[in-house]
């Protein structure tokens, strides 16, 4: 029951904890201003204040990394958020506020029209690239939902004879090339996923 529960949370929760990092980037960029004053006022401190072999020592303020900090994310999502802030059309905000797209999925939309020149359209415009990012995101979506669904089944002996109990020979015929497919498509998956897993951890 625990199983079926975190596997039926698994798509929502990613939703949520996405827009739960944009958010918590979004409140920590409108600190920059002040860490950006206090770095400057350190660094004048340093070179009119200290002693050359002290100043050698003393840590600079990395302005990004302190804003990072803060708000629990690295260095890399902090600087993409301000990107989507600061570049990326109404529609895009909206979409990666709500978690129902990717922090890096907006940040390569935002990308696409840096490099292409356009302006910010209002509405989802009907690039290609942009296209095909929002379509790749559409199949992460669904294979989430289809290994999320899956997981959620308890198989065990009752639960199967009370599936089968008024099932007829043809649709059970017809479930059993399903469940064939099904196999063959997760092993696949499986296969897939481990191999980009072993390229991550040589990286």
């Amino acid at each position: 029951m625990k199983t079926e529960k975190k596997a039926s949370l698994q798509p929502s929760l990613k939703r949520f904890c996405s827009s739960w990092l944009y958010d918590r980037s979004v409140l920590a960029l409108k600190l920059k201003p002040i860490i950006h004053d206090k770095a400057k006022e350190k660094e004048i401190e340093r070179k009119t204040t200290f002693q050359k072999s002290v100043k050698s020592s003393l840590p600079n303020i990395n302005t990004t990394k302190e804003i990072s900090q803060i708000a629990g994310v690295s260095h890399d999502t902090i600087s993409k958020v301000q990107k989507i802030e600061e570049q990326a059309p109404v529609y895009v905000k909206e979409q990666v506020k709500a978690g129902e797209m990717s922090i890096n999925e907006g940040y390569k939309i935002v990308k696409v029209l840096e490099l292409k020149g356009q302006p910010k359209p209002e509405k989802e415009p009907e690039d290609e690239e942009i296209m095909l990012i929002q379509q790749q995101q559409k199949v992460q979506q669904r294979f989430d939902n289809a290994i999320s669904t899956v997981s959620k089944l308890t198989i065990n002996t009752e639960n199967i004879d009370a599936w089968l109990s008024d099932l007829t020979q043809d649709f059970i015929d017809e479930n059993l090339e399903r469940l064939d497919k099904a196999i063959e498509n997760l092993k696949l998956l499986k296969l897939k996923v481990t191999e980009r897993q072993k390229v991550r951890l040589v990286k």
